[in-house]
């Protein structure tokens, strides 16, 4: 019986073979290395020890170990991010979350409260000849923002239909941030795990660098709507929370809004090339600062 030639390895082939291995090793280590950083922080005391064992550093987020899950988890995003194959995904109870949180811009056309003209107003007031002058200098001192809503958030948040806008808010849910408290914790416990949260959202999430093009891609949606010529001072991102109760909690079947500010652009400001371009909100302090890149 005659043996059927073989088929020559070409260069296609072999790179084929090589795509379909890689593919594979992307689907593993995404959805692996999502599971391990998604719950690295509630590793039960029994599996801390073994983990430090065989990975020293891992649960206290550093040495080789933690250095390679970060670096790989890089890699992932990115080609995630190249070829659509987003391996995030929640179809079922009970992982359904009972948050609900919508992007807000809250737009000034006066300058940030710490900036050297806000600053020499304030001490305008001590010139002031009269009551009447005093009190037109602090009216323009306290103008308040302008709030823009997200185009996903309800106006009657009791009686809706949502129909379109099925693009952006799947955009704006991975840009969405859920600041929660949590029962055991105290205020200054809660501010001071939010401003490490907001931190890591606007320098190390996958989505922090599309923070800044969301909000300039919002401002000329907005100037487009009202016809607003004058370019605002500042911008300050705020997310919008609504917490869906369950039904042992009363008749109020939600919660909210919680209004938290996260970031702010000042859009005639140069940060230079050591910080990013949006400054953080710190719930610490009650105060934007800049942030290292």
């Amino acid at each position: 019986m005659a043996m059927a030639p073989s088929t020559p390895v070409t260069g296609p082939r072999i790179f084929l073979g090589l795509f379909i291995l890689g593919q594979l090793f992307f689907l593993f280590a995404s959805n692996f290395l999502g599971f391990i950083l998604e719950y690295k922080d509630d590793f039960r005391e029994r599996w801390q020890a073994p983990i430090e064992r065989l990975a020293p550093g891992f649960t206290k987020h550093e040495g080789h170990v933690w250095e390679m899950t970060q670096t790989l988890t890089h890699l992932t995003k990115m080609w995630d991010h190249a070829t659509g194959q987003n391996q995030n995904w929640c179809l079922f109870a009970p992982g359904i979350s009972d948050e609900s949180t919508f992007l807000a811009l809250e737009l000034h056309w006066e300058d940030a409260p710490e900036s050297a003209p806000a600053i020499a107003r304030s001490l305008s007031l001590l010139a002031t000849g009269t009551p009447l002058e005093a009190a037109a200098l602090t009216g323009l001192a306290l103008n308040q923002g302008k709030l823009w809503l997200s185009d996903n958030e309800p106006t009657n948040i009791e009686k809706f239909f949502r129909l379109g806008n099925f693009r952006i808010r799947r955009f704006e849910n991975n840009l969405a941030l859920d600041l929660v408290p949590k029962e055991e914790e105290t205020p200054e416990e809660t501010a001071q795990r939010w401003r490490e949260k907001i931190q890591k959202y606007l320098k190390d999430s996958d989505y922090g660098y599309l923070v800044r093009p969301y909000m300039e891609w919002r401002l000329r949606q907005i100037q487009g709507k009202t016809r607003e010529e004058t370019q605002p001072r500042q911008l300050i991102l705020l997310m919008r929370r609504y917490q869906i109760n369950d039904p042992k909690e009363g008749t109020q079947p939600w919660q909210g809004p919680h209004s938290n500010a996260v970031a702010r652009w000042q859009p005639g400001v140069d940060r230079g090339d050591q910080y990013l371009p949006l400054e953080m909100f710190n719930p610490v302090t009650k105060r934007f600062e800049s942030v290292l890149k």
